[in-house]
């Protein structure tokens, strides 16, 4: 029988998204397995009992009382997952509690596997004392350098490369595809339904099926209003195509794409292009469009560094674990190294 997750969703700065992911986190486990365990650990943040009050409860970390009430409810392999949405304020008492009392081996012995979730690569000096494994990795992030319009972002690129991006998205309206912006909650039902229709014929074609489903989206978008995003491309005012996109404070992550039929050059300008030119108007100032992807590089993304913590039990696996990460950092330092020489950006003079 699989252990009972318990998702910890933390930063210890304020404003990165936690709270939205918490969201999202508990609407689909609430999708998924019709019920979930929400705690809200907020003192002075806009909080998951905001928004999802009828399965969320208060939890304080500040007195004992209210650590041991947290952990007992916390640490219980019932089966039913469970999701902390765990502020910046409480940040600190609350990782040092975990370690008073031994919190990961004794969820191991009981048969509950926490995931700590949303540490940024900034957060990883709150967690450096305690006993994780940490394993870098390389994505491909937009990053908004304060540009009016993306002619003006178009514009730090190299001839070639600019010629090349524009011609991409010259094809595209030379095959008279036009483009909306939706807001998750101004689809209705049957939009939802062509548009998720697109997003699971991509994931049929490799094969494979597509893990959420339609009443997903809608669920979601009615209950997080302006967290979801949808670019809807139409030919002669039929949709064709499109990238469900999630928003957070101040980032735009995607992207669930999927298109009817094959458009020369429209999954780049529907995934990316669009992405970027939404972030450049809405002020936005990281794009993350999806993990892997180098063909993503000549379009403006660049190779950013990612960090996930890891806690194994077991000291024999931890040790043989530990070691290969020291020599992937190595090797993932070397390739960010030469995908960044590939950037489409002019060279710096001097």
């Amino acid at each position: 029988m699989p252990a009972t997750p318990v998702y910890i969703i933390c930063s210890p700065r304020p404003q990165v998204g936690k709270t939205l992911l918490a969201r999202l986190l508990s609407e689909f486990q609430l999708l998924k397995n019709g019920n979930v365990a929400a705690f809200d650990v907020n003192l002075k943040e806009p909080s998951l009992l905001d928004y999802l009050p009828k399965i969320t409860e208060t939890a304080d970390v500040i007195d004992t009382y209210g650590k041991m009430q947290l952990m007992d409810r916390v640490i219980v392999d019932d089966g039913l997952a469970k999701v902390i949405d765990l502020g910046f304020h409480a940040f600190d008492e609350f990782f040092k509690m975990t370690d008073e009392i031994g919190f990961m081996k004794e969820a191991v012995r009981r048969g509950v596997a926490p995931v700590i979730l949303f540490v940024a690569d900034t957060d990883r000096a709150a967690l450096g004392s305690r006993e994780y494994l940490w394993r870098k990795d390389c994505q491909f992030h937009w990053h908004n350098r304060g540009y009016t319009s993306f002619d003006a972002f178009l514009a730090t690129f190299r001839s070639d490369k600019r010629k090349k991006a524009l011609r991409e998205r010259r094809r595209v309206q030379e095959n008279g595809i036009q483009f909306r912006t939706l807001a998750g909650e101004e689809m209705d039902a049957r939009l939802w339904d062509i548009v998720f229709g697109f997003s699971a014929s991509t994931f049929e074609v490799r094969g494979h099926e597509h893990y959420l489903n339609a009443e997903f989206f809608r669920t979601v978008s009615a209950a997080l209003p302006g967290a979801v995003v949808v670019k809807l491309a139409e030919l002669q005012g039929t949709p064709i195509a499109t990238a469900i996109f999630f928003r957070g404070g101040d980032t735009l992550y995607g992207r669930y794409w999927g298109a009817a039929a094959e458009f020369h050059s429209l999954h780049f300008e529907t995934c990316y292009y669009q992405g970027i030119e939404y972030c450049i108007e809405q002020g936005l100032q990281r794009f993350e469009p999806g993990t892997q992807g180098e063909h993503k590089v000549p379009r403006g993304f660049e190779p950013t560094q990612t960090w996930s913590a890891h806690w194994i039990a077991d000291p024999r696996f931890r040790r043989a674990i530990d070691s290969y990460l020291d020599q992937e950092r190595i090797a993932v330092d070397e390739y960010m190294r030469q995908v960044q020489e590939h950037v489409p950006f002019k060279k710096e003079s001097g």
